[in-house]
């Protein structure tokens, strides 16, 4: 809870400074921004570090296996896409957003596809 708060914290600060320097047209608001998001992100990345060690037991556990592997891959997919996809939308290139976007929901797509096949063949065996 400390560090969700020393967070907000760095992004409402950057995020203020951004916005006075923006009003003056200063070159380096791109630069506080991306240094700001350095920062969360470096901070979110040692946590979520943290976080998979205690899971790693319960993702190889033989009940999840392949099912918790595949939801924590397409989380850090979607994750990874959205904020890569909401800073090109911040510097104005809205289109490479949403073509990231598209990307992204792509991999989860093609990441699932093993567990589409398993389905349908499982659909097979109980209908068929």
């Amino acid at each position: 809870m400390t560090l969700l708060l020393r967070l907000c914290g760095i992004a409402l600060l950057t995020a203020f400074v951004a916005l006075l320097l923006k009003q003056v047209r200063s070159p380096i608001v791109p630069l506080l921004i991306g240094t700001g998001l350095l920062l969360l992100f470096s901070a979110v990345f040692s946590r979520l570090q943290e976080g998979m060690t205690a899971l790693r037991p319960l993702i190889h556990h033989e009940t999840l296996g392949v099912y918790g592997e595949l939801m924590l891959k397409s989380l850090g997919i979607a994750l990874i896409v959205r904020f890569a996809s909401d800073f090109c939308r911040d510097s104005g290139a809205e289109s490479l957003a949403g073509a990231l976007e598209l990307a992204g929901k792509a991999e989860i797509l093609f990441l699932c596809l093993p567990l589409f096949r398993e389905l349908i063949t499982l659909l097979e065996e109980v209908f068929g």
